[in-house]
């Protein structure tokens, strides 16, 4: 019973220790840089928001847990990203976004078909832009060609 009694407020301690570590509206923490739940959450109800407007898009859709992981894992990356971009003096510069963008919106058919395109990559379009630097920042780094994966995904819609 006494080594309880010792060890409850060390245990206690702990625990609020490590809780001051991370900000209370902290989704994710890497480094210095934190992803606040209000982030998190916006990007998720712009997606809900959005799929109330495209239902016969949504059949297939993450929702509740799985979304909220979903979303949280895409800032963490574009994050991740970010950083490693710093790291090797990589620039992603408006031009290229811009270009990344039109090519994009060429792929689906134009800027119309643009919100039913977020909605089934599951996209808020607040965060469309964080997306196309992302992808940017990976084709810089020696990725993939994304424009295979995008075509396959833009004929979803059509």
């Amino acid at each position: 019973m006494r080594k309880v009694i010792v060890g409850l407020p060390v245990l206690i301690a702990l625990v609020a220790t490590l809780s001051a570590c991370t900000p209370i509206n902290s989704a994710a923490q890497i480094g210095d840089q934190t992803i606040s739940i209000t982030t998190v959450q916006k990007s998720i109800n712009e997606i809900l928001e959005q799929r109330t407007k495209y239902p016969s898009n949504t059949s297939n859709l993450e929702t509740g847990a799985s979304l909220n992981q979903s979303q949280l894992r895409f800032q963490l990356v574009s994050l991740i990203l970010s950083d490693i971009a710093s790291e090797r003096g990589i620039t992603i510069t408006p031009a290229e976004i811009a270009a990344k963008r039109a090519q994009i919106l060429s792929q689906i058919g134009g800027e119309a078909n643009l919100p039913e395109a977020l909605v089934g990559q599951q996209i808020a379009p607040s965060d469309f832009d964080m997306w196309l630097r992302s992808i940017l920042i990976f084709e810089k780094l020696g990725g993939t060609n994304t424009n295979t994966v995008l075509d396959r995904k833009s004929t979803r819609l059509n």
